[in-house]
């Protein structure tokens, strides 16, 4: 196999799909080394050009997540219901007990769970 640059012999062994051993620092400790998941909260308002997503906080606990996704959206709908009544001119920013730093527009207020690596040296 020709190689075409140590660049990208590089970008190939991170991505390990290539026919190169992973490259390693230290006392052979590889990159990628033992990973944990978490579970990142995230919310998020608005559309098109308008559209915000903010991080609210990350569990070790994929149920924890979960049960503040669920917790914060119940109450991001009562305030949504405040909010939509007063024609839209109720304050609503910084009233979710959840996610302090919540925001709202005439889209509501969205929360997910996005499970990722944590990785560690």
């Amino acid at each position: 196999m020709m190689r075409v640059s140590p660049i990208l012999d590089d970008v190939v062994s991170l991505a390990g799909c290539g026919p190169f051993p992973p490259k390693t620092y230290g006392a052979s400790a590889p990159l990628f080394g033992p990973q944990m998941k978490i579970y990142i909260v995230q919310g998020a308002t608005g559309e098109y050009s308008d559209f915000r997503e903010w991080v609210v906080c990350a569990f070790k606990d994929e149920q924890k997540a979960i049960d503040l996704v669920e917790a914060a959206t119940e109450r991001a709908r009562t305030i949504f219901a405040l909010y939509k009544a007063s024609s839209y001119r109720y304050k609503v920013y910084k009233t979710n007990d959840f996610d302090p730093e919540m925001e709202m527009d005439y889209t509501g207020t969205r929360y997910e769970v996005i499970e990722t690596e944590l990785l560690e040296s």
